[in-house]
């Protein structure tokens, strides 16, 4: 008996030789790994040219989290805790590294629907002054 010999074809995204039987099998799964190969390293590129951007445009940029510079300052943000006794709210402090402070007002408010039992106090914040 003769044998025909196994004809051997390359594969298009990984060029390793394979039997005509088994590139279809192996072609899929080295396109999706192909595809995710590709979709991680357009993602990297965009993810630097987002910190080039936003590094000329005066943002820094530290994983997700985002901090923006106002006039080349850091704004640095001072909860104070301890409620005032007259009207209920608490202040928190708004600074910048070389400037006065800036007192945000935090008051307890009423909630915007009515729920059962004790409801927890909505916080709505309001801006005093700004000193620059």
């Amino acid at each position: 008996m003769c044998q025909k010999p196994k004809e051997k074809v390359n594969c298009q995204y990984c060029n390793l030789p394979f039997n005509t039987r088994s590139i279809g099998a192996h072609q899929t799964s080295c396109r999706r790994k192909h595809e995710n190969d590709l979709s991680d390293k357009a993602y990297e590129k965009k993810l630097r040219k987002q910190e080039k951007r936003s590094e000329r445009d005066g943002l820094i940029l530290r994983g997700r989290e985002t901090i923006m510079q106002t006039s080349h300052q850091l704004l640095d943000i001072e909860a104070l805790n301890q409620p005032d006794e007259s009207s209920g709210s608490r202040s928190v402090m708004v600074t910048g590294i070389d400037s006065e402070p800036a007192p945000i007002e935090i008051e307890d408010s009423p909630p915007l629907f009515s729920t059962v039992g004790n409801p927890e106090p909505c916080m709505s914040y309001s801006i005093i002054s700004w000193y620059h």
